[in-house]
């Protein structure tokens, strides 16, 4: 019996350590595409040209400050002289935004080091980021997935001095930028 215990002892520890890992870290990234295309896609971006700007594929600014807070939901945002840029929802539209308060995401992890970045709410289906296609300067939207997401809700959070991606679907790591 207390072999029993220990061993449900050990999953348990080894389950926590696993969520632990999979949480995505403070600190600066590049956000690209799991979705596969060509061109491979670029990293989300904005071209700051007053207090909003809708967050697009490219862009002038491209390395976003990602920051967990204590309640385990995310603030996304580009550093800026003149204020964050913090990333948003403006009803379908994404935005980033220097206007307070800041807004808080939900980043979940998924197959092969993939994530979603999705509204923290307790109502399924999920309300998550997704790049409606691959063009240059594409708009990122809102939208509902219901299990799986498929490839275009799903990103890669690169550390801002790396310079490759995984490119789902490419075959090996491409240079992008």
């Amino acid at each position: 019996m207390a072999q029993l215990h220990l061993s449900v002892l050990l999953l348990l520890l080894l389950a926590t350590i696993q969520v632990a890992l999979a949480e995505l870290q403070n600190g600066r990234y590049k956000i690209v595409s799991a979705a596969k295309s060509a061109p491979p896609p670029s990293p989300l971006g904005i071209n700051p040209r007053g207090p909003v700007s809708p967050v697009i594929t490219g862009g002038i600014e491209q390395v976003w400050t990602v920051r967990k807070l204590e309640d385990g939901f995310y603030v996304i945002s580009i550093e800026q002289e003149g204020g964050d840029y913090v990333l948003k929802n403006n009803d379908r539209d994404i935005i980033a935004d220097i206007f307070p308060p800041p807004a808080k995401w939900r980043v979940a992890k998924h197959q092969d080091g993939f994530y979603t970045i999705e509204l923290p709410s307790i109502i399924w289906p999920s309300r998550a980021i997704y790049l409606p296609n691959s063009a240059p300067g594409a708009r990122l939207q809102l939208g509902i997935y219901e299990i799986v997401p498929p490839p275009n809700f799903l990103w890669e959070f690169i550390p801002a001095d790396e310079m490759r991606y995984k490119g789902r679907g490419c075959g090996q790591d491409t240079f992008a930028y």
